[in-house]
């Protein structure tokens, strides 16, 4: 190896040193080691305008906090707790490894509250759905309802309440019911009952047929609104078939 390229090699490790204690990381692991585990990790969705701002800023230098990763036994597991959007961003940016952050975790509900308190403390503030979903599976892997209610600070009472306001799918498993189909919990619910829980706004249904009709009455409606004229004649259609057998 030549001169120049022994100097190369030692800005490029000089440079990794000082990213890693900056990140305030255990250590480097490739990105392809890397778990993303949705058993455990409370967001449902990854905002894709967060990835785009995260590896824009690495492209300048930024240099963000270590993701945290899950060990066992002082040994990465790889699964993350938190950092999937700086994840993310440097897969973006074909970068090959991260500054990681270990945390024990000697079971399963330990991965699982890690991870919620991890991404409660910063970023986007957790959905009721994502707050419902980690009070279910916390629930299930044995967590007290005192406990519960304390990592998500509501009484537990309310905590008591969010566990009965679950389905269950075709498949067996256990789904959040947004508000205005909380009806549901504890019943069989279909695929579209499925699908339509993960599109519902989170409103009841009586607010939804009020505004229509008011949106109707108002005369707020387009005449030439080809596509809303088609739905309003399936839903004319389909209220039709179940009004006859109420």
């Amino acid at each position: 190896m030549s001169n120049r390229q022994t100097k190369v090699k030692q800005r490029v490790s000089a440079n990794k040193d000082k990213v890693l204690k900056l990140s305030k990381g255990d250590m480097y692991l490739p990105l392809d080691t890397l778990i993303q585990d949705r058993s455990i990790y409370p967001r449902r969705n990854i905002v894709e305008n967060k990835v785009n701002a995260y590896a824009d800023a690495i492209k300048v230098g930024v240099v963000f906090p270590a993701i945290i990763v899950e060990s066992k036994n002082e040994r990465p597991t790889g699964r993350i707790l938190d950092g999937w959007h700086r994840y993310e961003a440097h897969l973006k940016l074909n970068k090959k490894q991260i500054p990681v952050k270990l945390v024990e975790c000697d079971t399963e509900l330990d991965a699982v509250r890690q991870s919620y308190l991890l991404n409660v403390e910063h970023g986007l503030p957790y959905s009721s759905i994502e707050i419902k979903q980690y009070v279910k599976t916390a629930e299930e892997l044995g967590m007290s309802i005192k406990q519960i209610a304390d990592d998500i600070n509501k009484p537990e009472k309310k905590v008591q309440t969010m566990i009965k306001g679950f389905g269950i799918t075709a498949s067996g498993n256990t789904v959040a019911l947004k508000k205005g189909l909380g009806h549901l919990n504890q019943s069989r619910i279909t695929k579209k009952q499925e699908a339509l829980n993960n599109k519902w706004i989170g409103q009841s249904a009586t607010v939804y047929a009020r505004l229509l009709n008011q949106y109707l009455e108002a005369g707020a409606m387009k005449d030439d609104d080809t596509t809303f004229i088609k739905l309003m004649d399936q839903l004319a259609n389909t209220w039709s078939k179940i009004r006859k057998g109420l």
